[in-house]
């Protein structure tokens, strides 16, 4: 019986450390081979990794966005509206509405996007997030006995005529609402804060004012500024009841 001797084996991973980029080298008898990193395959020889193109391999990688492969892996890039979910490697649609974009309407939310919806008598405007009056009515300064009494001539948007000193507004006229968020003259008919100019009340008595409410009934005599309503600007001069329209000369900027 012959015994055969081979040759002994040359471990090729300890001779070239760098045998197998972006893997790591396992000797083998009279060979080598490399086991690839994630991200990574080995090529038909098994001894060169080579780059898996995981957006190729998956159509639905990125659902939604941009699949861009990179060195050992990929990025997903989402357009507006969209975020990238790990757990589904997709981008998934943001829902806008949950932030309450809209003011004085409704949101809906779209693929990428939302819409804000008015109620009539309402409509968008140009950032297509706050619904705005578009008609024009007739604003009441008194409700008594349950009707509406004394107008302000003209037309008046119901966000100007409520937050100045309007109890009613339109014909049939209803009960002003006050918007919580905002104090007695301003408004959010135009933008998602309050503007305009308080209705500071711009005295001239010639009895004892304990009252700052817009009718103080302790007043024989007031008269108070209001800021522009529409394209009406009054100031009151009052005794109890007799409301007539009057010019004050020392009223501050912004109202007559």
């Amino acid at each position: 019986m012959m015994l055969t001797i081979l040759p002994p084996d040359i471990n090729e991973c300890s001779l070239d450390p760098d045998i197998c980029p972006n893997g790591m080298c396992e000797n083998l008898r009279g060979g080598y081979r490399c086991v690839c990193n994630t991200g990574y395959e080995a090529d038909i020889s098994g001894k060169r990794c080579i780059d898996i193109d995981e957006c190729a391999r998956s159509p639905l990688l990125c659902d939604n966005g941009l699949c861009r492969n990179t060195p050992g892996s990929y990025s997903c890039s989402c357009p507006q509206g969209y975020s990238f979910n790990p757990d589904t490697d997709t981008c998934e649609d943001v829902n806008e509405c949950e932030a309450n974009p809209c003011v004085n309407g409704y949101c809906k939310n779209t693929a990428g996007s939302f819409v804000c919806e008015c109620s009539t008598g309402t409509k968008v405007d140009d950032t297509g997030t706050i619904c705005i009056d578009s008609v024009k009515g007739t604003c009441w300064m008194q409700i008594l006995d349950n009707r509406c009494e004394v107008n302000i001539n003209g037309g008046t948007m119901k966000s100007e005529c409520c937050a100045t000193l309007g109890a009613a507004w339109g014909s049939p006229c209803e009960p002003c609402e006050l918007d919580p968020g905002c104090p007695q003259g301003f408004s959010r008919s135009h933008s998602k804060n309050c503007k305009g100019k308080s209705c500071s009340i711009c005295y001239n008595f010639n009895d004892n004012v304990t009252s700052s409410s817009a009718y103080p009934r302790q007043a024989e005599y007031f008269t108070f500024c209001i800021p522009l309503i529409g394209h009406v600007r009054i100031q009151i001069v009052t005794k109890i009841k007799s409301i007539v329209l009057a010019k004050h000369p020392t009223c501050p900027p912004g109202f007559v």
